[in-house]
């Protein structure tokens, strides 16, 4: 037994001073959250260096040479000076995607293939070495913009093959319509949800690989602005028959406008319209789902103000609008509006209409719960709409 006199030992620990820390994983939801490029490098630099992750310590150092706020969320890595790249290549992985521009050609970035989706600006127009990035990096790009130029032999059609999972892609100013079809080809559809076309050579476009991506599951937007194309019945059925798509924006396209007219588009719920004859536009609005449809813009890019039938009325009927946009038109006598009780934008540009109908119109707005801004620029009001739009609008925001 120990001796009763024996002295006990007391065994004292001493504090030991922790820095205060956030789990990885919470940092990573605040950086997330950010949206502004000061405030990511604000927030890292109150972080203890210790307890950051070598991706984010790389981000932090990578913000004290470059400015963040052109960087963030999405790297530019073209703009990143090469003296930078190798702190920005471990950092790759913390932004929400990267961009690159045409002229590219700081090869020192195919070390670090990046994690997160990737946007390729392609002009072959502009020397660099893109096509280096597009074999090394082609399952990562999923963003493409074409800015189509007269170059022999294209290499465009070979690069947009590579890239298998492209889920937005844009083509700006393909030099002739063969080209512009053939950039519309090349591409994987799997994942393709947008597509953009902007084909002003002359000629009539062929949309086949068009067509056929529409009868795939994955499109939910088509921009498409040109003269004409080569069957616009069949381009037509494909966009009245895609189920998936919710965003339609035709500039010009007579053909396919006037097609469209006949059919059935319940499914667009926001639909733009640029055209030189008001032939179609409210037509085509008339066959959307009137329940459903949450924007509507329609643009005269005629020389002169043409008429157009009843386009209050029918947007009256469309109760879950949320923007509209008229442009140059010359309005029939307005009887009866409806409601816009979700109605947040009115852009109502260079209108001719009667006075009367003026103040339909402005009643119509005023029916709107949620209305902020009102554009009348161009249009004549006269002096009862005026006094109209004193009455209902002064609740409602700003209005020109």
């Amino acid at each position: 037994m120990a001796d009763a006199t024996e002295t006990k030992r007391v065994c004292v620990r001493k504090a030991v001073t922790r820095s205060p820390s956030l789990p990885s994983a919470v940092v990573y939801l605040i950086l997330e959250a950010l949206r502004d490029g000061k405030s990511v490098t604000a927030f890292l630099a109150a972080l203890p260096p210790m307890t950051l992750p070598p991706e984010l310590i790389a981000l932090r150092d990578l913000g004290a040479v470059v400015n963040l706020a052109q960087h963030w969320p999405v790297a530019q890595i073209t703009e990143i000076p090469l003296q930078y790249a190798r702190l920005g290549m471990p950092a790759l992985p913390v932004f929400a995607g990267v961009y690159i521009e045409s002229g590219f050609t700081a090869l020192h970035w195919l070390d670090a293939t990046p994690k997160r989706a990737v946007t390729l600006i392609v002009d072959p127009s502009v020397p660099g070495t893109l096509t280096t990035f597009v074999y090394n990096w082609g399952d990562r790009i999923t963003a493409v913009v074409i800015k189509g130029h007269k170059v022999h032999p294209d290499p465009i059609p070979d690069m947009l093959v590579r890239c298998v999972n492209v889920q937005s892609a844009s083509i700006e100013g393909a030099e002739t319509q063969a080209a512009a079809a053939a950039y519309l080809t090349a591409p994987s559809k799997q994942h393709l949800r947008t597509l953009k076309v902007t084909a002003n050579a002359t000629g009539s476009l062929d949309t086949s690989a068009i067509v056929a991506w529409l009868q795939g599951p994955s499109a939910t937007s088509l921009d498409l602005a040109c003269a004409s194309v080569r069957d616009p019945a069949a381009l037509a059925s494909a966009v009245q028959a895609c189920a998936t798509l919710s965003t339609l924006r035709l500039d010009g396209v007579v053909d396919v406008q006037a097609a469209l007219a006949t059919g059935s588009l319940h499914h667009v719920t926001l639909l733009s319209l640029r055209s030189s004859s008001g032939e179609h536009g409210i037509p085509i609005l008339a066959t959307l789902d009137r329940t459903k449809i949450l924007s509507f813009t329609f643009e005269n890019t005629h020389a002169d103000v043409l008429p157009v039938a009843n386009a209050i009325r029918t947007m009256g009927e469309c109760t879950a609008l949320e923007t509209m946009t008229l442009t140059k038109w010359r309005l029939s006598a307005v009887t009866t509006t409806g409601a816009c009780p979700r109605l947040v934008t009115a852009t109502l540009r260079q209108l001719t209409c009667a006075p009367t109908s003026v103040s339909k119109i402005i009643q119509w707005l005023s029916t709107s719960r949620r209305l902020t801004h009102v554009d009348f620029a161009g249009t004549v009001l006269g002096n009862e709409g005026v006094l109209e739009l004193a009455r209902a609008l002064p609740a409602h925001g700003t209005h020109e």
